[in-house]
């Protein structure tokens, strides 16, 4: 291994991928771990241009103060601007619900761009093991294209440009100029999927399969990112050519649409959805398959994903639009024997008496739904699904608290019982909603 040829791989990547000009500022995420202290001793030895180094302590582990310590220690040796931000992920995690990877890496990039302004750079270590990792963690959770692609070198204003290098050239790179870098015991233990990863799955694959995994995925990652370069300019082309946008409404002509195969149209509608929302999080393949089978429907039919998303059809057209949560009436309403009336829906309730051992619920009108008459102590009410919404099952499993839900032409609602209850129908008096 030759470190001059490391550093002509660096400054080569730099180049080719326009990753650092002349004018920019630098914001170096630098944890103190042999890839941060790296990435930041080649950028001052490199570069003449203004860098801060922003250091997140997450609270976690308890060598963390050794490490801020550190890294504001050779930030002043090696004259550079640190700034430190602490965090206590534990508390974030519990507050979001999210995990300590993703809570640490949200809190993280919080922390980068609240150091940026408009000529700001956010540079980030990851590397060629980071990028490999990342692909096969995407595969085995399921993904397409886009997401086989990996770490991206450049998004928006974060660059990443030691991607190029594998973590042992990054530590023959220090070994050389004697950069000492700290080490973060729980990379060492397989207590997280991206460890399990790289402490057992890529060993093993090296070991027996093939050697040279690293190169080889890393290698496919870059075609992974020329199709899906390929598929996002023919999806572009599909909306400019085609597609109208009126009040944050876009309209697809459906004969055009329909002569598209169907994963063309899923991105399509995938990528619409991100010019509206910028953000595709919890939109699942169901969603998108519910979305295309509305080009079989009749004109009004509708579904509503996620975000205040709907996607409708109107006709000759599939229309894609924000729904906002304040045009829809929460309010909610007593339902009582006899005909009741909601939004634009008449629902009828009536009370039958049945012999419980005898009773089969042999309605084919799927909106005819029977509720135990028994179980209903103060009333039912129903008002329009809110988001969070869940459903309690018996037995205390969360799912919806004292709730039924009724969807009604892709509309959901909610019939509150107001206690707990059990759908079992044994009981000889029922209640039958009839919408």
């Amino acid at each position: 291994m030759d470190i001059q040829e490391i550093k002509n791989i660096v400054k080569c990547f730099i180049d080719d991928n326009k990753l650092i000009e002349e004018k920019d500022n630098l914001v170096v995420g630098v944890s103190g771990g042999a890839d941060s202290m790296m990435l930041l001793h080649f950028l001052v030895n490199n570069y003449d241009l203004k860098i801060v180094v922003a250091h997140v302590n997450h609270g976690i582990r308890y060598e963390a103060i050794l490490d801020m310590e550190y890294v504001l220690n050779i930030s002043k040796r090696w004259k550079i601007e640190c700034k430190v931000y602490n965090c206590n992920i534990d508390e974030i995690c519990k507050e979001k619900k999210i995990s300590v990877e993703e809570a640490g890496r949200q809190e993280r990039y919080k922390f980068f761009n609240s150091l940026s302004d408009e000529n700001t750079k956010i540079v980030t270590a990851h590397n060629k093991n980071d990028q490999v990792e990342t692909m096969i963690m995407r595969f085995f959770r399921g993904t397409d294209i886009k997401g086989l692609r990996g770490i991206l070198v450049k998004r928006d204003n974060i660059i990443r440009p030691i991607l190029c290098l594998s973590r042992e050239q990054i530590e023959f790179y220090c070994n050389f100029y004697n950069i000492n870098f700290q080490i973060d015991h729980t990379n060492l233990m397989a207590i997280y999927t991206r460890n399990r990863i790289r402490l057992d799955f890529l060993p093993y694959i090296m070991e027996h399969i093939n050697p040279n995994v690293l190169n080889t995925l890393y290698s496919q990652g870059e075609l992974y990112k020329e199709q899906e370069q390929f598929l996002d300019d023919y999806v572009e082309n599909f909306i400019n050519r085609y597609i109208t946008v009126q009040k944050e409404i876009y309209a697809i002509p459906i004969k055009y649409f329909k002569n598209e195969f169907v994963y063309i149209q899923k991105k399509i509608i995938l990528k619409i959805i991100n010019l509206l929302i910028n953000n595709l999080q919890n939109i699942t393949s169901k969603h998108l398959e519910q979305a295309i089978n509305l080009l079989n429907k009749p004109s009004g039919k509708q579904i509503n994903f996620p975000k205040n998303i709907v996607i409708r059809r109107e006709y000759d057209f599939l229309e894609i639009g924000l729904f906002a949560d304040e045009n829809i009436d929460y309010e909610v309403k007593t339902l009582n024997i006899g005909k009741n009336y909601f939004m634009n829906f008449q629902i009828k309730l009536e009370e039958i008496k049945f012999n419980s051992k005898i009773f089969k619920e042999t309605t084919q009108n799927m909106y005819t739904k029977y509720i135990d008459y028994d179980k209903i102590k103060i009333g039912l009410q129903i008002r329009y699904r809110k988001a969070g919404d869940k459903i309690m099952l018996s037995g205390g499993k969360s799912i919806f608290p004292f709730s039924i839900k009724l969807s009604i032409y892709n509309q959901d609602f909610y019939l509150a019982l107001n206690q707990y209850f059990h759908l079992a129908l044994n009981f000889l008096y029922i209640i039958r909603i009839s919408i």
